[in-house]
């Protein structure tokens, strides 16, 4: 019975896991393009991502800390988006205090025509500033 009990309590991480998973994995991504200008103290980054929205809802990315200017477009069109990054850092943290760098999670938020099941292409255009210079 000890067993049974321990072999639960062990699985409980891996169920969460795979529900955070399936709540953040709403497309298939096809295709990624990128093109990146260098600069004096970083680059000027461009990004087509084709993707397969498979469910409603936002579309979730991890994303360079080190980003700035960030302009997301679909066929000229801006894109709603935001940069989150508490969830992550806080996790981080935990485990390596003094890691620089830490990502962020870029979350598009699509319109409610964008098609399911049909591929899309959306541009991330930023500067890339890495710490440090």
């Amino acid at each position: 019975m000890n067993l049974l009990l321990l072999l639960v309590l062990q699985s409980a991480p891996v169920v969460q896991g795979a529900e955070l998973i399936r709540q953040f994995h709403t497309y298939d991504l096809q295709k990624v393009a990128v093109r990146a200008v260098p600069g004096e103290r970083g680059a000027q980054v461009r990004c087509d991502l084709t993707l397969i929205p498979q469910r409603p809802g936002p579309l979730r990315f991890v994303f360079t800390s080190d980003a700035r200017n960030l302009r997301v477009t679909r066929d000229g069109q801006p894109v709603p988006v935001s940069v989150e990054g508490a969830t992550i850092k806080t996790l981080v943290r935990l485990l390596a205090p003094d890691a620089q760098g830490v990502p962020g999670l870029l979350v598009l938020r699509p319109e409610p025509g964008w098609p399911l099941g049909e591929p899309v292409t959306v541009r991330l255009e930023y500067d890339w500033m890495p710490r440090g210079g």
